[in-house]
């Protein structure tokens, strides 16, 4: 573990006096340790003149975290919980430790739970006075956190957060001084079908460099109320209705304008049973808000109606009609849109193993006083406005298992809008297809091929975007493990964005005793150059990783990677990275 003799013997010494005390009481003692040692490594291009990166340079990293818990039984029935932790992380380029310390207190009963926590520290930081002179400045940091909760069979759910943060520093006259708090109310009750629901928010940010402090305080209230039934004779109905209230305002040297936000929400839906193979739905939203800030006041509101109809003559068989209206409020201004949507699916064995699914929906769309009219191409692929308009939408997929230990899942869908924006952007398609099966007993492959188009008239031989996946698997019982993968991706643009990626797994375990795995990846990216339309750039990035765990105990493993990243086409006159990294993890 790395850890310096100064902060290791303050960590003995705390963690005596704080715990040594209740170990005569039979209370149970646990933890865990945490180590970490990285070493970075970075190559500069050795034909980059103007590199301003080293031919190499290393930077070490090293960090520790202990944590400690005390757990024993107070009274009757109450559980205490003490904990200590310790995060320790060394800084090489100011040569010295950081130290985060955090003390927890847990208790906890059949009624309530209390949780708290306390963390100080220190961040050390240098400021330049000039050329050839620093300053050396230290930030304290107080972290206070509390958390209770009472449930109570009977009684509202009550729990109460309260947290604060102090900020100060060392010079004689202070550059840093603040201070933050934060309060959370909270209760619930639920009866029956009904539910009720208050959340009360305050906090504050309060500078005590100014004078007098400046404060910043926001506070917010939302009550929310619900209630949910179901019948079967006639079906189910479920309403709800939450209000917000939140106000904000600066106290102090510079105040500022008091803001306020009113917002009403409500929400009903009600669906009815399956008469004669029909069913119905019916639902609406709407939320209503007022704000005002420095005596500028706004009304908005957004009010949603929906209503649906389905029949299902066969199993295999469904129709259904869909209605939504939506009205949009501001300033005096409203913007309606409503559309309308027909759809069926069918779905049905054409045989034993072929699951085929077909769908296709119709949507009427229609706006109002809206500031984006519906809009429609002419001949010249230009957009003129126009009214209302429509989109079908065709998706069909067959699913089978042609052979044992096989899968086949091909789908196309087709969109196509009767006035789009643009006429090029008329007819939208993809298709795509998956296929996997076991070659042998211990290797499965897998490919998949997916292709994306849009045009002014449907081309389904032609693809504007497309992405092919391959790879394969081999496993041998539970030891060995391989997987190599395939994946090319394509952008028919000017000029063309390609990307093409190659990768290789290697892991092997023997029993619990020790795990190794090695992972390869090899890529190809061929982008546009930076200030240029017309030419192409190409960069091969690489990348090797290589681990080993160890199982030292059972409660103690170490593990030891080691990852090298390189790129053909470097950047930034850095060629290439190499990192060793070293963890150790132990419980007790």
């Amino acid at each position: 573990m790395i850890l310096p003799r100064g902060i290791a013997g303050v960590t003995g010494v705390v963690v005596a006096i704080v715990l040594l005390p209740w170990l005569s009481r039979a209370g149970q003692l646990s933890g865990t340790i945490n180590a970490t040692y990285q070493r970075s490594t970075r190559e500069a291009v050795l034909d980059t003149i103007d590199s301003l990166v080293s031919p190499e340079s290393s930077i070490e990293s090293k960090q520790s975290n202990i944590l400690l818990n005390y757990q024993d039984v107070l009274f009757t029935k109450n559980l205490m919980r003490l904990g200590l932790n310790y995060y320790i992380q060394r800084d090489e380029l100011a040569d010295r430790w950081n130290v985060r310390p955090i003390y927890y207190l847990d208790l906890g009963s059949a009624g309530y739970q209390y949780s708290g926590s306390y963390s100080p520290r220190k961040v050390v930081s240098t400021l330049p006075i000039n050329d050839s002179t620093s300053i050396e400045t230290r930030t304290y940091i107080r972290d206070w956190r509390n958390s209770l909760t009472l449930s109570y069979s009977r009684l509202p759910v009550v729990s109460l957060t309260y947290n604060t943060t102090r900020y100060f520093d060392d010079q004689a006259v202070r550059t840093t001084d603040r201070k933050n708090r934060y309060l959370t109310a909270q209760s619930s009750y639920t009866v029956g079908p009904a539910s009720a629901n208050v959340i009360y928010t305050n906090s504050r940010a309060e500078n005590r460099l100014t004078s007098p402090r400046t404060k910043d305080k926001y506070r917010t209230l939302q009550t929310t109320t619900g209630f949910a039934g179901s019948s079967p004779k006639i079906g189910s109905f479920s309403a709800s209705y939450s209000y917000l209230d939140s106000r904000s305002t600066r106290e102090g040297l510079t105040p500022g304008p008091v803001s306020t936000s009113h917002i009403h929400s409500v929400a009903a839906m009600v669906t009815s049973r399956q008469v004669l193979d029909l069913s119905a739905t019916a639902s609406y939203s709407g939320r209503f808000n007022v704000a005002r800030s420095a005596e500028i006041g706004t009304t908005t509101s957004d009010q949603n109606f929906s209503g649906q109809v389905a029949y299902t003559p066969l199993d295999f068989l469904s129709l259904s009609m869909t209605k939504n209206y939506q009205i949009l409020s501001q300033a005096g201004s409203n913007r309606i849109s409503e559309n309308l949507a027909l759809s069926t699916s069918f779905t049905r064995f054409l045989r034993r193993g072929f699951d085929t699914r077909l769908n296709w929906t119709r949507t009427y769309i229609q706006k109002a006083q809206g500031i984006d009219e519906t809009q429609v191409a002419d001949s010249s692929g230009i957009a003129a406005p126009g009214g209302s308009n429509y989109t079908d939408a065709f998706y069909t997929s067959v699913a089978a298992t042609p052979y044992r230990r096989s899968k086949l899942l091909a789908d196309m869908s087709i969109i196509r809008a009767s006035r789009p924006w643009l006429r090029s952007q008329r007819y939208q398609s993809s298709r795509s297809v998956s296929v996997s099966a076991a070659v042998t007993r211990n290797i499965d492959g897998r490919v998949t091929a997916t292709y994306v188009n849009q045009g002014a008239s449907l081309d389904l031989f032609h693809s504007f975007a497309r992405s092919v996946t391959a790879g394969a698997t081999y496993m041998s019982g539970s030891n060995l493990n391989c997987n190599v993968a395939y994946t090319r991706n394509d952008v028919n643009t000017f000029p063309r964005v390609s990307n093409r990626v190659v990768s290789g797994y290697v892991g092997y375990s023997y029993r619990t005793a020790y795990t190794i795995y090695v992972y390869m990846n090899r890529q190809q990216e061929e982008h546009p150059s930076p200030g240029s339309t017309i030419e192409s750039a190409v960069s091969k990035p690489r990348s090797l990783t290589a681990q080993l765990q160890l199982r030292l105990s059972l409660r103690s493993l170490l593990a030891v990677s080691y990852t090298k990243s390189s790129n053909a086409a470097a950047s930034a006159g850095v060629a290439g990275t190499h990192i060793l990294q070293v963890v150790y993890h132990g419980q007790f």
